[in-house]
């Protein structure tokens, strides 16, 4: 059964690929909760209003 033997070479691919997917999707993060509060902040100064109105229209 040599087919399903991987060479030593090759046995740090799928660790390799395991552990990148994690990471990125470890950092993957909701913006949602985030947006309402950033663009009623004083730096963007929109109104409450106009934010769920352009919330809903996205």
């Amino acid at each position: 059964m040599s087919c399903c033997r991987t060479s030593p070479s090759h046995s740090w691919v799928f660790p390799t690929v395991n552990l990148c997917c994690f990471g990125f999707f470890s950092m993957m993060k909701p913006s949602e909760p985030f947006v309402v509060p950033y663009l009623a902040g004083p730096d963007k100064n929109i109104s409450l209003s106009m934010v769920s109105l352009l919330t809903c229209l996205s």
